[in-house]
């Protein structure tokens, strides 16, 4: 599954954990 961090308002960084590695990282602007 997908974790989210919601950084300012609207803005959340999105990211998938493979095992203890961080992978698909995105910056997304939510409206």
């Amino acid at each position: 599954g997908f974790w989210s961090i919601t950084v300012k308002e609207n803005w959340r960084i999105i990211f998938k954990f493979d095992g203890k590695n961080i992978i698909d990282v995105d910056y997304l602007d939510y409206h």
